[in-house]
């Protein structure tokens, strides 16, 4: 189910055609537990028992951090009737996949904008584990029934004239020609000075984020060190303030920021999986002009990078987004 499609409306969904059976919901953020949590609360109106980000309280319908769970013991969850699984892509990883196959769970369900990898022996255990997919929901569905942004990808070509560069070993090149390259910065900074609404910024890297930050005025940076209490302001923020927000990682899946109009791809980066997750971010419905403006790089300045662009635009044209080539 693709990003905006109501994942989490549909877990609250099957936890009450069941009856209210014993539940277990796996998910691997924090931001994911509470604002899990609240919406079964919503939806449900039970308080949900919750483990991860110093809280270990089960529960009869529990929200657990798959980290926090699995260091606990899964003592209290071996009458577990219905076992879900949010971003469920990550399954195939050990620990994961462990939880999957300790836990009792008759009635399984795995969720995910994108849940295959192409990766026969990953999309295998995440198959034993749940099953094979049994319903899907598209970008472009959504998008054609208005539920969510139809996204517009800008396009800036990024040329070095340094031939010493194209050859360059990848750790080197990411950090030359995209980190460190004051052009590609320049052009991100020219854009965010020029946003009306609001816009995310997503980086791979810390130093990346500060450097973006520093250079413009009342942007702010959010990343994995930050405590959950300012990670939570920072979201609401998001949702009801017009601002210039650069985030690491920690922002790219399953964060509900309906309030972004413009989403830069600072990052690179040539995973399908990640990049549909990270434009996820802003697809989500607005009012009024219901449109979300990306931009992204043909990064020509290396070959591992220019590969890495081609797989980027791949994946905008299988999906059906509007590409075009913006003057650089």
């Amino acid at each position: 189910m693709a990003t905006n499609s109501g994942k989490t409306e549909v877990m609250a969904g099957v936890i009450k055609s069941l009856g209210f059976p014993k539940t277990l919901v796996l998910l691997h953020r924090k931001e994911l537990l509470h604002q899990t949590i609240r919406r079964f609360y919503k939806r449900l109106g039970i308080q949900c028992g919750g483990i991860g980000d110093g809280l270990y309280r089960p529960g009869h319908i529990t929200v657990a951090m798959i980290q926090t769970l699995s260091s606990h013991g899964l003592a209290d969850f071996q009458d577990n009737v219905l076992l879900m699984i949010d971003e469920c892509h990550h399954a195939s990883g050990n620990q994961m996949l462990d939880v999957l196959n300790r836990v009792p769970g008759p009635f399984r369900f795995g969720f995910s904008g994108t849940p295959l990898k192409m990766d026969v022996l990953a999309d295998m255990k995440l198959i034993g584990a749940t099953g094979d997919v049994i319903y899907e929901v598209t970008n472009s569905q959504l998008i054609d029934k208005g539920f969510s942004a139809t996204p517009l990808v800008n396009l800036i070509v990024i040329e070095s004239d340094d031939g010493d560069v194209w050859d360059m070993r990848y750790q080197d090149a990411y950090s030359s020609q995209i980190i460190e390259n004051k052009t590609r910065n320049k052009k991100i900074i020219d854009i965010a000075r020029s946003c009306t609404g609001s816009m995310l910024i997503l980086v791979s890297q810390i130093r990346h984020g500060i450097e973006l930050r520093e250079s413009i005025p009342g942007s702010v940076f959010v990343n994995g060190s930050d405590d959950t209490k300012f990670r939570g302001v920072v979201l609401d923020d998001m949702k009801d303030k017009s601002g210039i927000y650069i985030a690491s990682p920690i922002f790219d899946e399953g964060i509900d920021v309906p309030g972004v109009d413009t989403v830069i791809i600072a990052c690179g980066g040539k995973s399908r999986v990640k990049l549909l997750q990270r434009i996820g971010r802003g697809l989500r419905q607005k009012s009024g002009r219901n449109i979300l403006e990306i931009y992204d790089f043909i990064d020509d300045t290396n070959k591992y990078l220019l590969k890495h662009s081609d797989a980027r635009i791949n994946t905008y044209v299988d999906e059906g987004f509007a590409t075009k080539v913006i003057d650089s």
